[in-house]
């Protein structure tokens, strides 16, 4: 058995004794296994993950770009590197996503494609970073990703 096999085993075990103390066994697993598997993804990268699995959503992960806006939504997941990233958010709304591509074009970004056949994608740029926004309206839930590659060439 590997060493992250051994440690999710006592991590599991750990768990099934504490649930009757610090909440319930399906919360403990879950923080566990996001844990898990965030520190073994950074730990073999140079990538920063978040899954927000532990139920407070995740964050913007630090490369973000500040010439980026902030997403819409609830981030559920978050992956970054130095040059790029992505994060999954859930939207309230298809308008509240369309909201946040005229936030990009105000922050100077122009549409570079667009494409609709079931998901939507709309790629932009400002010259310097490129972002693709990506959705998927279903049963009244909106879900997205956002996509940006810093320095990234324009056409």
């Amino acid at each position: 058995m590997t060493s992250t096999l051994r440690i999710a085993a006592l991590g599991a075990g750990a768990a099934l004794m504490l649930g009757g103390c610090s909440g319930t066994i399906e919360e403990l697993t879950q923080e566990g296994v996001e844990r898990i598997v965030e520190e073994g993804i950074e730990g073999t990268t140079d990538a920063e993950v978040d899954l927000g699995l532990d139920g407070d959503g995740a964050d913007l992960p630090s490369s973000w770009p500040a010439s980026v806006p902030e997403p819409p939504g609830s981030i559920i997941a978050s992956f970054g590197q130095q040059e790029g990233g992505s994060v999954t958010i859930e939207a309230a709304s298809v308008q509240e996503i369309e909201d946040y591509l005229s936030a990009l074009e105000s922050a100077g970004f122009e549409r570079e494609s667009e494409a609709s056949a079931g998901i939507s994608v709309v790629s932009m740029t400002d010259g310097a970073t490129m972002v693709n926004v990506g959705w998927v309206e279903e049963g009244g839930s909106v879900v997205g990703t956002i996509t940006y590659v810093a320095d990234a060439p324009s056409g």
